[in-house]
């Protein structure tokens, strides 16, 4: 810091940086001094800082005219208690340190003094307030250029363009928020143990994101290039859309599984949960349907078709509805190729990621013979709290009983190893009229209307 000839000035009155009447020494501050801002004041020049400026509480430092640029020197600081505006700010190795408002409308960088990628002088900026970096006006971008510097947001931060570069370091503290409105280009580190919003894509170019219990809120794309990881220290980051769904794009690949979460799901669990598969003879044809609660990196379902349950052919392939999901997505597909001679068919669910790593599900058979004599009817109809099955033989294994809504809504289904001599409460249906209908080995019992009272 170059402080020679340095002097202590003040604003004794509001009005123009550029008046003389504006300060206490009755002339203009020069680089060197430690100027500090009492009044309201008017920015009317471009100017460098060697020294220190100190905006009080209460008060304000704002543009005037057009281009107005505020240069920090290495080694030099500026504290804001106030309100800034400005349109340019250039912090070459200095601290700003923001309590009150800080406003940029045109440009915020931050610039370290690096030799050879490293940091010989960092350039720092603390946001203990509300730091705006945006254009309010005609919509133009606004940009944060971190060039290698380091950012601390406790509190919130707002920017149109956030661009951090190698090796540029971005903390946001637990309490604290970043909200950008354009694409997000990180070619640095983001250490966030608080919450990222963006609506934008999020480009991760080589590098790092990371926290201890912090949150990504993306409306877009997350993307990963190049060698970008997402890992944790200490503590879980989770990344999500701001419904709740898994962003787009092609960065869940190259996460940590074990501590990087996408909606609450960590990547190390299984790729696909399946919630049930089904298969039911229907005349000619059988029938197949499945339903998912949670699907990563899923590029695709097939159905295979046995005759003796050891080989097996693909029939029909079925592509995911959404590769990354954390609602529940069900399927269906019909085999129009049944064949009525075969005492068994047998039908098994196979998914494949898109790295080609598959999984297979359970086997599941159908009979034409099987249950052709088997009569089943449900009392009492209408219902009030609890509906009962009966069939005119002894046994019957393996039921399916599901009850759907006048929209074609499943609104209950549940798999009996036999027929439930309880009953099945129906105490949670809304009072109206529904179809139920009942399976066994692959073949539809039953299907009637249901009252519900």
């Amino acid at each position: 810091m170059n402080i020679l000839y340095a002097q202590h000035v003040e604003t004794v009155n509001s009005g123009n940086w550029s008046s003389t009447n504006t300060w206490s020494t009755g002339s203009l501050p020069t680089q060197n001094d430690s100027i500090v801002i009492k009044h309201d004041v008017l920015f009317n020049v471009n100017f460098t800082v060697n020294n220190v400026i100190n905006i009080e509480s209460g008060v304000g430092l704002v543009y005037s005219g057009n281009n107005r640029k505020l240069t920090l020197s290495p080694g030099s600081r500026l504290h804001n208690n106030g309100n800034l505006k400005i349109q340019k700010v250039d912090n070459n190795a200095g601290t700003i340190n923001n309590y009150g408002i800080f406003e940029s409308s045109d440009e915020l960088n931050n610039n370290p003094i690096l030799a050879q990628g490293a940091v010989l002088e960092d350039a720092v900026i603390n946001n203990y307030g509300d730091m705006i970096v945006k254009n309010p006006g005609n919509g133009a971008s606004a940009k944060l250029n971190n060039n290698g510097g380091s950012i601390y947001n406790y509190n919130y931060l707002m920017v149109s363009d956030l661009n951090n570069n190698e090796p540029g370091f971005i903390y946001i503290d637990e309490d604290g928020m970043i909200e950008t409105d354009r694409p997000v280009q990180n070619n640095g580190t983001i250490y966030n143990n608080g919450v990222f919003y963006s609506p934008s894509n999020f480009i991760n170019n080589n590098g790092t994101i990371t926290g201890n219990g912090g949150s990504f809120v993306l409306e877009s794309n997350f993307i990963m290039n190049n060698n970008g990881i997402a890992t944790c220290d200490g503590g879980p980051i989770d990344i999500c859309g701001p419904d709740g769904t898994m962003p787009g794009g092609t960065g869940l690949n190259n996460i940590d599984p074990n501590c990087v979460s996408v909606c609450g799901v960590l990547q190390s669990a299984l790729p696909v949960e399946l919630l049930y598969f089904d298969v039911r003879l229907n005349d000619k044809q059988v029938e197949l349907e499945w339903s998912t609660s949670t699907e990563i990196n899923n590029d695709y379902f097939q159905i295979l078709k046995s005759y003796d349950a050891n080989n097996w052919e693909v029939i029909q392939t079925v592509k995911s509805q959404n590769p990354n999901s954390v609602e529940q997505l069900t399927y269906s597909t019909t085999d129009y190729d049944y064949n009525a001679g075969v005492s068994i068919t047998y039908y098994r669910l196979k998914q494949v990621d898109f790295d080609g790593t598959d999984e297979y599900f359970e086997i599941k058979s159908v009979s034409q013979n099987l249950l052709k004599n088997i009569e089943v009817s449900v009392y009492p109809n209408p219902v009030v709290d609890v509906l009962f099955l009966r069939a005119d033989k002894l046994s019957v294994d393996n039921i399916v009983v599901e009850i759907v809504n006048t929209m074609g809504q499943s609104v209950f289904k549940f798999i009996y190893d036999t027929l439930p001599s309880e009953g099945i409460s129906t105490q949670n249906l809304a009072p109206g009229l529904y179809n139920l209908i009942v399976y066994s080995e692959g073949k539809k019992l039953l299907s009637e209307p249901l009252i519900k009272k």
